[in-house]
């Protein structure tokens, strides 16, 4: 039988029921990073819709009115009974709470969200609730493990699989899910942008660090070219590695993507000019 988790002598209360609703329309406009720092500083902070719209996506709260971030959350369950139920608490207390109805998808995402904020915090998380086996950086981390030189770590890294699936790379089997899929992909273009070629830097990054270190400390934006609210594949075919300017300029179609003979090129429908898009990995567009 699961116990709640415990601060000295008192125990935490359970984390409330979800209740889902909406169809996920503006989820799927956002990226992971938006999705994580949302849940975060509701569950955690307590903002409200209008103030996480403004501080965390970026939105003019007089127009957005908090819609989109309450969409986000709506979307997971998540509603006026979570805000704030986790202040006070760590994120290992948090995620213990939320372990036991991981075999849910909305527990799941909401508990992957929180794990990865604990690794930007670079908590100690070799904890008894087995939080590594969800964790995608941990993922990229084994599926690299024994890569140590950066003409292994390409090698390595050619043989990504194409969607998230199980299968073989060696003598040794992987069971990779669309968060580890996504983080490879970051990995493979060594977190630049395949349109500006900006990178974005943590605390504690330095280039003499190993590459496979420095990946800790760099961070990304993975963009669907067909967005999956509109019937695009959670493929890699159908991923970008993009900046958070980047990916903005997507989302608002500044930038579209072209194709003339063979080459892919990314036009700004506002300046006229048109770069060509770094690709390391098979790219699709939609007809």
């Amino acid at each position: 039988m699961y116990s709640y988790p415990m601060r000295g002598s008192r125990i935490l209360p359970s984390f409330p029921p979800l209740r889902q609703a909406g169809r996920g329309r503006e989820y799927n406009q956002y990226s992971l990073d938006d999705h994580r720092e949302v849940v975060y500083n509701y569950l955690f902070k307590g903002l409200s819709h209008r103030a996480l719209d403004r501080d965390i996506l970026g939105l003019d709260p007089l127009y957005s009115r908090g819609f989109q971030s309450m969409s986000i959350l709506h979307f997971l369950g998540l509603v006026d009974s979570h805000k704030h139920f986790f202040e006070g608490w760590s994120i290992d207390e948090a995620l213990a709470a939320l372990k036991p109805y991981t075999h849910e998808e909305a527990y799941l995402l909401i508990y992957s969200y929180l794990l990865d904020k604990a690794q930007t915090y670079q908590e100690d998380r070799e904890s008894e609730y087995g939080v590594a086996e969800l964790d995608a950086r941990y993922w990229v981390s084994q599926y690299l493990k024994g890569a140590d030189d950066p003409e292994q770590i390409e090698t390595r890294l050619e043989y990504l699989p194409a969607s998230s699936q199980e299968f073989k790379y060696g003598t040794s089997r992987y069971y990779v899910s669309s968060p580890s899929l996504k983080e490879a992909l970051k990995c493979k273009y060594d977190f630049y942008c395949q349109v500006c070629h900006t990178r974005i830097y943590r605390p504690k990054w330095v280039r003499t660090l190993p590459i496979k270190e420095q990946w800790k400390h760099l961070n990304a934006d993975v963009h669907h070219i067909e967005p999956l609210s509109q019937g695009g594949s959670d493929l890699l075919e159908n991923m970008l590695c993009l900046c958070p300017n980047c990916h903005r300029r997507f989302h608002t179609q500044e930038h579209i993507l072209k194709k003339a003979q063979s080459h892919i090129f990314v036009f700004n429908q506002i300046t006229k000019d048109h770069v060509p898009l770094t690709i390391k990995h098979a790219v699709r567009l939609r007809a």
